[in-house]
């Protein structure tokens, strides 16, 4: 769900990525 948030949030999907990268992370690690 917070997958498709940040898609619709971010206007380029290479910044989800990035996102998802930095701050995915954290969420994949917990």
């Amino acid at each position: 769900m917070k997958k498709l948030y940040l898609t619709r949030m971010a206007p380029n999907p290479r910044k989800v990525v990035l996102l998802l990268q930095a701050k995915g992370i954290g969420i994949y690690t917990t």
